[in-house]
């Protein structure tokens, strides 16, 4: 059951009327990790007429499926083909969370707000459930490759230095070659090649997404940045880095009333005891939102949650 705007706690439906107004928007509520099903929801959620010309979605993730990052983002781009496409940010936004912003047309990035690299998440074999960054695997080879060439250096300069004249350059290298083969070779008989062909095509997987749900807010080499340019899944691109991969990024003090909505919306993820912790939140806040939330919404309100010092929690 839907609870209307006009019905909802205090200022928030208020809230919620004002920004819909003001910006002529059909505004989304998206929580929790992006899933296939939570995708193909959102595309039937999304109206496909309304007055509004705008589309404002807020939007809190860890991130998840860039099968689902990419219905949404191409589902906004089509239907609000004629306006803007603006995506709030008042926590985290991760992975596939960063390629829906490929596609938005400008950022509100509240202080809380990070966005984060185009990771993927790859599963890790023999381990039930469990994924890591398929970062890991590339820095992993890079790091063991740069190993090795400096390992060869050493031996071969100090066979050379060495043996002097006695020692020719071409035994030099022959030996060194082998002093370097015994200590890696078995580091390298352990890589899997398939493991490494499956972490590269799920980041040519994102790329090819970012390719074609890249608009004019991104900046000339962001995209390649966001795949490769970070050391870590979880390394923070705040406001002030997103203002190098993106020429719109506003922050709080730029959209006030967009910023309020969305500390509301924060406090709910953060505070609210969501039932099924796992499961994601689509709400088409237009028309309100469920009868559950609404009631969480007049708990905060009562119990005076606080609308800072609190870590973004968001379900994943």
């Amino acid at each position: 059951m839907v609870v209307p705007v006009q019905c909802l706690p205090q200022g928030v439906g208020q809230s919620i009327s004002t920004v819909a107004q003001r910006y002529n928007a059909d505004m989304f509520f998206v929580a929790g990790n992006l899933t296939d099903e939570l995708g193909h929801q959102f595309v039937d959620a999304c109206p496909p007429a309304s007055d509004a010309q705008n589309c404002i979605l807020f939007l809190t993730t860890h991130g998840g499926s860039m099968d689902a990052a990419y219905r949404i983002a191409r589902r906004i781009q089509s239907r609000y083909a004629e306006g803007d496409f603006m995506l709030v940010v008042g926590g985290l936004c991760k992975s596939a969370g960063t390629l829906v912003a490929l596609g938005a047309d400008m950022l509100i990035m509240t202080d809380r707000a990070e966005l984060g690299p185009l990771d993927t998440q790859v599963r890790v074999r023999d381990e039930f459930g469990e994924q890591q960054s398929g970062l890991i695997d590339n820095d992993a080879l890079r790091h063991l490759n740069e190993e090795v060439f400096n390992s060869f250096q050493v031996h071969l300069g100090r066979l050379l230095s060495l043996g002097n004249s006695e020692l020719t350059t071409r035994t030099a290298f022959s030996v060194a070659s082998e002093l370097t083969l015994g200590l890696f070779g078995g580091i390298y008989s352990q890589i899997d090649p398939i493991r490494f062909g499956e972490t590269a095509r799920a980041i040519q997987v994102a790329l090819e997404y970012g390719y074609r749900i890249n608009g004019s807010n991104v900046r000339e080499g962001a995209l390649e940045k966001l795949a490769r340019g970070y050391p870590s899944h979880g390394f923070i691109i705040d406001r002030r880095e997103a203002a190098d991969l993106f020429y719109s990024v506003y922050g709080p003090d730029d959209a006030v009333d967009v910023s309020e909505l969305s500390e509301w919306l924060r406090l709910l993820v953060n505070y609210g005891g969501l039932p099924d912790h796992g499961s994601p939140i689509l709400e088409y806040l237009n028309q309100g939102i469920s009868d559950h939330l609404a009631e969480v919404l007049q708990f905060l309100i009562n119990a005076g949650a606080p609308s800072d010092g609190a870590e973004d929690d968001s379900p994943d």
